[in-house]
């Protein structure tokens, strides 16, 4: 039997496929203790995922498992979905015993899910892998590893699951994510609505770089600590860049508490009343042709519903939405201010199938089908448009979700 690796890689394929071979035999022999089938002629073979889909209709994916590092603090479902899946087990990395747990699989062989509980773990790190098959357990099967080795730390009753002094009644996760923010280098040149969600938050803000002062901003957070949000407005800070950091806390300000860095360090460019920030109705001698994009959902990320995607500059003409090469067809044209140094456009996902749209954004000094000069604001992205569907409708659902805008 040859095995074909399940990896991103060619050198972590040639590693599995080494650790395939060694554990069940793979090509012929006898499968050890700990492979997954017994007999002679079988064993698991490790397949790309791409591959056994052409070859067999077999496919397998993970939607929803812990990070790698993460505090697992209470009970939870892993989900995996495909085609052709008849069991799936979460393992250590590199074994088949002990088995840890075994999935419900659906009938159609389509979703795979299980709940885990932390309490069936002692505290510490533990070392875990999720495997697909398309045949039941101890039969001869192919295997996918939807998740490769990731380490998840029980802590049952002891901090961070239980915050210091607790009986042990609260067993959430202090957990932060940046939802809104301008990106880096960015001009800001109006109130953005900073966002972060959680839980266990009881003090976010808006920090320097490095170091607690100044405090540029406290974000005011939900009575469950969950949500997070701060208008931030550039006229309180001097033109030029500036740079910034979001940190999370799950006490009060000046208590002790843990740290959650939500964004990473960002340069916001503030340029009040100077180009490409010019307020309505300022007067200011024409300049060179110049855009700056300042909106627009990054690489990779889910459009789930209606999003404003916004480009600033001088003399602009014609601002569009392309495909990242050519010039057709044409997803969009922006609406340009008179002054030419607004364009905006109201991308709307339901436009557009469902799967991967690849696209950039082109701003022009000349209207469209005439001679002009081009600046690409936003080369190449891919933005995964998903209406009616999970991840920007939960299975069930009538209500859309959106995280990525």
């Amino acid at each position: 039997m040859k095995c074909r690796a399940l990896a991103p890689s060619g050198l972590l394929g040639a590693v599995l496929c080494a650790a395939a071979m060694l554990l069940t035999a793979c090509g012929g022999g006898g499968g050890g203790g700990d492979a997954p089938v017994s007999t002679a002629a079988g064993g698991a073979r490790l397949l790309a995922d791409t591959e056994v889909s052409a070859a067999s209709g077999f496919s397998a994916t993970l939607v929803s498992a812990p990070g790698d590092g993460s505090y697992v603090c209470s009970a939870m479902t892993l989900e995996v979905r495909g085609s052709g899946i008849r069991n799936v087990e979460l393992l250590p990395p590199g074994s088949y015993t002990p088995k840890y747990a075994t999935f419900t699989v659906s009938e159609d062989g389509a979703t795979a899910r299980v709940q885990i509980d932390p309490r069936n773990w002692p505290n510490g790190d533990l070392r875990v892998r999720i495997s697909a098959f398309n045949a039941a357990a101890g039969q001869p099967a192919e295997e996918i590893v939807v998740m490769s080795e990731r380490t998840w730390k029980i802590a049952n009753n002891t901090w961070p699951c239980v915050s210091p002094g607790s009986s042990g009644g609260s067993t959430t996760q202090f957990q932060a994510t940046l939802i809104s923010a301008p990106a880096t280098n960015t001009y800001v040149c109006n109130m953005q609505t900073l966002e972060v969600r959680g839980t266990r938050l009881r003090n976010v803000e808006l920090l320097p770089a490095e170091g607690y002062a100044p405090k540029y901003g406290s974000f005011t957070i939900s009575d469950d600590g969950k949500i997070a949000r701060l208008n931030f407005d550039p006229k309180n800070f001097p033109n030029g860049d500036l740079k910034f950091r979001i940190s999370a806390f799950d006490a009060a300000a000046g208590e002790p508490a843990n740290e959650i860095v939500a964004m990473q360090e960002r340069t916001w460019r503030i340029a009040n009343d100077i180009w490409p920030c010019l307020s309505p109705g300022s007067s200011q001698p024409p300049g060179p042709f110049n855009a700056q994009l300042t909106s627009a959902p990054e690489n990779g990320t889910y459009v789930c519903s209606m999003v404003t995607l916004e480009v600033l500059g001088t003399r602009i003409r014609n601002v569009e939405l392309l495909p990242p090469d050519g010039y057709t067809p044409k997803y969009g044209s922006f609406s340009v201010s008179g002054d030419g140094h607004i364009a905006r456009l109201e991308f709307d996902p339901r436009k557009f199938p469902n799967g991967d749209l690849r696209v950039r954004i082109s701003v022009f000094d000349a209207a469209a089908g005439q001679p002009a000069n081009e600046i690409i604001v936003m080369p190449e992205r891919t933005w995964r448009i998903a209406n009616d569907i999970w991840p920007c409708i939960s299975p069930g659902s009538t209500t859309a979700g959106n995280p990525g805008t």
